[in-house]
């Protein structure tokens, strides 16, 4: 590294509340930038109760009930092309977002699959910009995060390709776009964490930027091995699954400040069940969880199951299995679209035995 750039993400760094030597002084950060349209959208509402599994106060009710076969938008805030968000933070929603039917049949995102797995996706708002894990050959690592880009929603990605700033030569897997996409999570069992795999975080000021080079969100890793940490769109919470084995359950660490240090996660009890839950991605909103769990109920190894927070905002309720998106392999690693529109997640249903890229659609 040169000595500019390294004087460079020292400051980046500092700025986002780390210090030089990649520590958590402030916390996790939260995105800063004001340029173009990605600006940050961290609320002014602190959260309530720091110690308790399930709770925030930055939580706003859903506009529409959702069912579990998609029948509604979950999405509460006004979506903008750029990829940033507004009306999601303070609870004072833009245009109510549109209606959609069930979800259309599954298809293969044919363009970023290879014979090696291929999973995790998180995109940008504006489905522009998709963050995937790879085993396939290029990589860094035994695993490693890549990115493609598109100019429209109906063109194919293209310009596939690592993301070397964000891989080393261990595993470096479960990327998480933050809502604005301005921050990326990833998990990496590379040295100088708290053991095993850790939550890594790396923050970019304009969503047309790289990139930099990751580091370690010691506020929410311990030594037992954590993975899939997604972010709210309010940046006080943060989802994700520890530890990983078998016996994986979901996990959340809450804040009062976006710029603060998350409390010690703790599991979401209303939600976990016997089995493996993991992957989970939280709604713009804050309102609906999805992740993959392999729990009874499930019509393959694992599914995709949703579960909507109360009328208090308080406790999410008991799962339900989103049918029209699993099959009897694995399907696991869900991001849904803020409007609601699509879901892309991954699946081994496509007969090689590897996990691909997949997508469904609302009608």
């Amino acid at each position: 590294m040169s000595d500019a750039r390294a004087v460079v993400l020292g400051m980046t760094l500092v700025a986002c509340g780390f210090d030089s030597g990649g520590v958590a002084s402030g916390g996790t950060p939260q995105s800063t930038s004001e340029s173009g349209d990605a600006s940050a959208t961290a609320s002014d509402t602190t959260s309530t109760n720091a110690t308790t599994a399930e709770t925030s106060g930055a939580t706003t009710s859903p506009t529409s009930t959702t069912s579990a076969d998609g029948s509604t938008s979950a999405a509460s805030g006004e979506s903008t092309s750029s990829g940033s968000t507004r009306g999601t933070s303070t609870g004072e929603s833009g245009d109510e977002p549109p209606e959609f039917g069930p979800f259309l049949a599954p298809v293969e995102v044919f363009e970023l699959n290879t014979g090696a797995s291929d999973d995790d996706p998180t995109l940008r708002a504006d489905l522009l910009e998709i963050y995937f894990a790879s085993l396939r050959d290029g990589g860094e690592g035994s695993e490693d995060i890549w990115r493609a880009r598109r100019d429209s929603r109906e063109d194919d990605f293209v310009d596939i390709a690592p993301v070397a700033a964000l891989n080393g030569t261990s595993q470096d897997g479960w990327p998480e776009l933050s809502h604005d996409g301005l921050v990326i999570t990833l998990a990496s069992d590379r040295g100088g964490g708290e053991g095993g795999f850790d939550i890594y975080v790396s923050v970019r000021d304009d969503v047309d930027d790289d990139f930099p080079e990751p580091v370690l969100a010691a506020d929410l890793s311990t030594p037992d091995n954590e993975a899939a940490a997604a972010l709210s769109a309010t940046m006080l919470e943060a989802f994700l699954c520890s530890p990983l084995a078998a016996a994986a359950q979901l996990h959340v660490a809450t804040r009062d400040e976006p710029d603060g240090l998350f409390s010690a996660a703790a599991p979401l009890a209303s939600v976990n069940a016997r089995g493996r839950e993991c992957t989970p991605f939280i709604d713009e909103s804050g309102t609906r969880l999805l992740f993959g769990s392999d729990r009874a109920g499930t019509a393959g190894a694992t599914d995709i199951w949703t579960a909507v927070r109360d009328a208090d905002g308080d406790t999410f309720a008991g799962a339900e299995n989103v049918e029209a998106l699993n099959s009897v392999q694995d399907d696991d690693d869900p991001w849904w679209a803020p409007d609601g529109s699509a879901v892309y997640f991954s699946s081994s249903r496509g007969g090689d035995g590897d996990l691909d890229l997949w997508v469904a659609y609302r009608q």
